[in-house]
């Protein structure tokens, strides 16, 4: 008999400046699907917020958050840019944070969140951009709580992405002797009648004083 696969779904949030991040982990995701879940008895389905959620009449960021409340892992990609507000947050990664942070506090256990920040630059006496400034701010704000992981250009993030992404599977599937026996066959089965026959789904334990890992 079939072992039933486990469903995982991640959610991938980031600012327009990340696009092609988010892009590259939406394809990373679907690989780490074909080649690497079958092994572990689940499934690995990527998701993201623009061009996902349902068009239509109402607040924008109230038609991407049931996307957020419904995943098993969270991932945040910061850098230079951190989007706009939306009525209730300052800009949609925050707001779709501490959508996923409220259930983690309540559950204890999930969603998994992960968030990956781009080395920020050395503070200096000029005046810093708004988007740097919230940047920052947010990282103080969580230091506490979650422990993240910087990068320095999109070459390290997407090395660090498939450790992080290879992690994941490890800590939430179980080791499938014959991958094939992990899958289950949703196609009906139809058969000819015959005489006998009838017709007929953390807290931060370490790193940086800053809450960043390398």
């Amino acid at each position: 008999m079939p072992r039933e696969i486990s469903q995982h779904t991640v959610f991938v949030a980031g600012a327009e400046d990340v696009d092609h991040l988010i892009v590259s982990t939406l394809r990373l995701i679907a690989g780490l699907d074909k080649v690497l879940c079958p092994t572990f008895g689940m499934s690995l389905r990527g998701v993201r917020g623009l061009g996902v959620a349902p068009a239509g009449w109402g607040r924008p960021q109230d038609r991407i958050n049931p996307l957020v409340r419904s995943c098993d892992l969270f991932m945040g990609i910061v850098s230079r840019q951190f989007g706009h507000p939306t009525g209730v947050a300052v800009s949609g990664t925050i707001e779709e944070f501490d959508i996923v942070a409220d259930l983690r506090r309540l559950t204890g256990r999930t969603p998994e969140i992960l968030l990956f920040f781009r080395q920020l630059p050395e503070a200096q006496d000029q005046e810093v951009s708004r988007d740097l400034q919230l940047i920052r701010e947010f990282r103080r704000r969580i230091a506490e709580e979650l422990l993240w992981v910087d990068f320095d250009d999109d070459e390290h993030f997407k090395e660090l992405c498939v450790e992080q992404l290879i992690a994941y599977v490890l800590s939430k599937g179980a080791f499938v002797k014959d991958p094939v026996e992990a899958v289950v066959d949703q196609t009906p089965q139809i058969r000819a009648p015959g005489p006998e026959t009838p017709a007929a789904k953390s807290t931060n334990d370490g790193g940086n004083e800053d809450g960043s890992i390398r």
